[in-house]
């Protein structure tokens, strides 16, 4: 059985970490900020207020940051980490995001040579409509737990959800998912996704690592009858 369903709202995280932290710190800022003000000139068009540094006693809490617009979204950069993050999104953000997120990964290993990373760890929590009638319970009730009268000293409202990990054979990615009825909509499913990714590097294009990335999640979508309602139906 399949279920159709249209994106709500999504928050998405992204961690590119490094092989060798940096451990020379003085000057990463200043790159930093000039990687992201080149890289997004045309685009959001950066300003000097959205840009901000954390400086800690420990070389770990250290952190240069872009605010989009000086709002929640954030792009930074940490001692052991490039860090996408973007809360709160709805469809109409998902081009920008998208140009976001190519320019600068894209123009990275150009301003950091320095550089590399072979992991990717990233973190999606959407809110899917389940477009059909009745659809969202339909779902849920094939994850739903019977119990009798007598199970509780007082009625009780089942409320079912689900959580599996899937691995790689070859251990190249990961993926962990956890489903339940979402509170942003009555006919909306809440769903994290936690995935990791290995054998990967700052050189392939953004876009080329979307695709691998996109795979996997329709992969594990399909698994439990997800399916978005623009995708052909197989």
């Amino acid at each position: 059985m399949v279920f159709k369903f249209r994106p709500l709202r999504t928050g998405i995280r992204a961690d590119a970490l490094f092989t060798r932290p940096i451990l020379e710190w003085e000057r990463v800022s200043s790159r930093f900020f000039a990687m992201v003000y080149d890289a997004l000139a045309g685009k959001t068009n950066p300003s000097v207020g959205e840009f901000s540094v954390d400086v800690g006693t420990v070389l770990g809490e250290a952190r240069a940051q872009y605010r989009l617009f000086g709002g929640a979204a954030s792009i930074s950069i940490q001692a052991d980490r490039l860090t996408f993050d973007f809360p709160n999104l709805v469809p109409a953000d998902y081009t920008i995001v998208y140009d976001v997120i190519a320019a600068i990964h894209d123009a990275f290993p150009k301003w950091f040579p320095e550089l590399q990373y072979e992991r990717v760890e990233t973190q999606s929590l959407e809110h899917l409509d389940l477009v059909e009638n009745g659809a969202l319970e339909r779902f849920l009730h094939r994850y739903e737990i019977a119990t009798s009268d007598t199970t509780f000293p007082s009625p009780v409202v089942m409320q079912p959800g689900l959580k599996f990990t899937v691995v790689a054979q070859d251990q190249s990615w990961q993926c962990a998912l956890f489903a339940e009825r979402s509170l942003l909509s009555a006919t909306a499913l809440f769903v994290v996704l936690n995935m990791s990714f290995r054998g990967l590097s700052n050189s392939p294009s953004y876009s080329d690592k979307m695709t691998r990335i996109t795979a996997v999640t329709n992969s594990v979508l399909r698994l439990i009858g997800l399916e978005h309602v623009d995708a052909a139906s197989t």
